[in-house]
């Protein structure tokens, strides 16, 4: 069915023709009501999902996805960012459920590293970096006025050895920098995983 309606709506989602082969792959990221439900979507003979598509699993939870497509809309445009965050195609309802559908982001499969090279310790770390990071974005809870947000330029400082061992220079750092800016322009308007998902593919 959700196969059907993207083959249907495809130019209008995504602004091409619809792929010869489509698979759609429906996983979940978290078990609660302020979670999303996500379906990797699949095009032609790809081993790695070409779009994401996510979908507030709670009506009142759409504003979660709404400020997820803005700020990603807002900053698909910045060149320095533009490789580790999703280009959003698109921001839609269904049956008062809001979702988008972005690009996939190429990553190696660490199914695939176990298979191949066993638990490594670099391997278990990793897994463990995996399985922090998701707890950290599925509790996270929006702050109240009395708490003070961390800018972007805080963020890359408090991570800045972290982004280096993972192989992002101290310069391109200081140019991520200079795009604090945007950030605080939108008054706040993002998610945590924005910042996240930078770090976790670089």
């Amino acid at each position: 069915m959700l196969t059907d309606y993207l083959r249907e709506n495809w130019s209008e989602l995504i602004g091409s023709s619809p792929p010869l082969f489509l698979q759609v792959v429906p996983i979940s990221s978290c078990l609660y009501e302020y979670g999303n439900d996500v379906v990797l979507i699949f095009t032609e003979s790809n081993t790695s999902p070409d779009y994401v598509m996510k979908i507030s699993r709670s009506k009142k939870n759409n504003f979660k996805i709404e400020n997820e497509y803005s700020a990603l809309t807002y900053l698909k445009a910045v060149e320095k960012l533009s490789a580790y965050i999703p280009y959003p195609y698109y921001m839609g309802n269904c049956n008062r459920h809001a979702f988008i559908i972005q690009k996939g982001i190429p990553g190696a499969s660490l199914s695939r590293m176990i298979r191949k090279d066993g638990m490594k310790s670099n391997t278990v770390k990793l897994l463990n970096q995996a399985v922090d990071l998701l707890l950290i974005i599925n509790t996270t809870k929006t702050l109240n006025g009395s708490q003070q947000k961390k800018n972007l330029e805080d963020l890359l400082d408090e991570y800045g050895k972290d982004l280096n061992y993972h192989g992002l220079t101290d310069s391109i750092i200081e140019e991520l920098k200079e795009y604090a800016n945007l950030f605080s322009n939108m008054n706040n308007n993002y998610f945590l995983h924005l910042y996240m998902q930078m770090f976790l593919f670089v």
